[in-house]
């Protein structure tokens, strides 16, 4: 007599199926069986991801197995398996993100999260069915760095920068650090210059420092840059500067002479209150001369001496000497003139010339 049974299991191994029964079935033989693992069909993960420090490697290594259906780890398998990261979560460049799986499991010992947060890991291996870990936390390191949040931009000297610039302290791998409260200092490149009411160091405030009175009162283009202790400072985009309002002239030349009757040509150049060049205000500036006249900006006299050329733009004057010459004799001037003496006396005569202007010419 024989009996006939079908065994079926879905885990790989080696069981040992027995076969028992009563009366005539009394022994109980036995027969090791060997389940292999079926075809790849999914990924699943074998040590879940662990709350690490940002820029640190996750420890213990991350471990992918790769199963059949059943969820057996297929151990013949050598497939490729990547490491992917939720939504704002970054690894480190050096990270090792896909692995050659060894026996049916993927282990990732290089995962270098920089983001701080919260996140969960995914895997991938072409065509199988992917997996999620369970969520994990990344925590920020120690303040390392300065960077600019807010850039500084245009502006015109002896007012504000506006926004308020603000400098972020942050962890190597660019996360605020919302705990900071440390100062913060900024200086401004070669030739720029700040107001004496400016504040330039400012205590961070949940890691941002914010500078809301930063007033440049030189004119160009210049750069910012923070610094904080032993912390990495940081330099700005580079912004420009303005000059002011007018509020004084200069006329050039400054000094110059001619002959009477001449003129010399003139040009205005506009400086605000901080003495930065504005530029040429010829156009608009009203020019006069003492004892003389001018057409545009160009002025003359006949009158020999020092005059005073006068530049007007809106009340805003400045001045330059002319000195004027005498031009050519063109008559002479006897003294004294009458004069008298005794029939058989002399009389000394001088002779002075002028020019035709009525300047003495010598």
């Amino acid at each position: 007599n024989f009996v006939t049974f079908y065994y079926e299991d879905t885990t790989a191994g080696s069981p040992t199926i027995t076969a028992s029964g009563t009366g005539a079935f009394t022994s109980a033989p036995t027969q090791v069986e060997t389940v292999n693992p079926g075809t790849a069909s999914k990924l699943a993960f074998n040590v879940q991801p662990t709350t690490t420090t940002a820029g640190n490697a996750i420890s213990p290594a991350v471990t992918v197995k790769v199963e059949d259906t059943y969820g057996n780890v297929v151990t013949g398998d050598s497939s490729n398996v990547t490491i992917a990261i939720s939504t704002g979560g970054a690894f480190k460049s050096g990270s090792i993100l896909t692995v050659a799986a060894s026996s049916g499991i993927a282990t990732f010992s290089n995962l270098m999260p920089t983001a701080t947060g919260t996140f969960t890991l995914s895997a991938a291996d072409g065509s199988l069915t992917g997996a999620t870990s369970n969520s994990f936390t990344v925590n920020a390191g120690t303040a390392a760095k300065l960077a600019f949040s807010q850039q500084p931009t245009t502006t015109t000297a002896g007012n504000a920068i506006s926004a308020a610039v603000t400098v972020d302290v942050e962890y190597a791998y660019g996360n605020l650090v919302t705990t900071d409260s440390s100062s913060v200092s900024i200086g401004i490149s070669t030739g720029g210059v700040f107001s004496g009411s400016s504040t330039l160091t400012v205590a961070a405030s949940s890691g941002v420092a914010a500078f809301s009175n930063l007033v440049p009162t030189a004119s160009g283009s210049f750069t910012l840059s923070a610094s904080d202790g032993a912390l990495a400072g940081t330099t700005s985009n580079a912004f420009t500067v303005n000059a002011g309002m007018l509020a004084s002239i200069t006329l050039s030349p400054a000094s110059a002479s001619i002959t009477a009757g001449g003129s010399q040509a003139y040009t205005a150049t506009g400086y605000d209150q901080y003495s930065n060049k504005i530029g040429d205000v010829t156009g608009s500036t009203t020019f006069s001369i003492t004892n003389g006249s001018c057409t545009g900006a160009s002025c003359g006299s006949t009158v020999a001496g020092a005059q005073t050329v006068t530049g007007n733009d809106g009340g805003i004057k400045g001045t330059a000497t002319l000195t004027v010459n005498p031009g050519t004799i063109t008559h002479l001037v006897l003294s004294p003139t009458p004069a008298t003496i005794t029939a058989g006396g002399t009389q000394a005569y001088t002779a002075a010339g002028y020019d035709m202007y009525g300047n003495l010419a010598g």
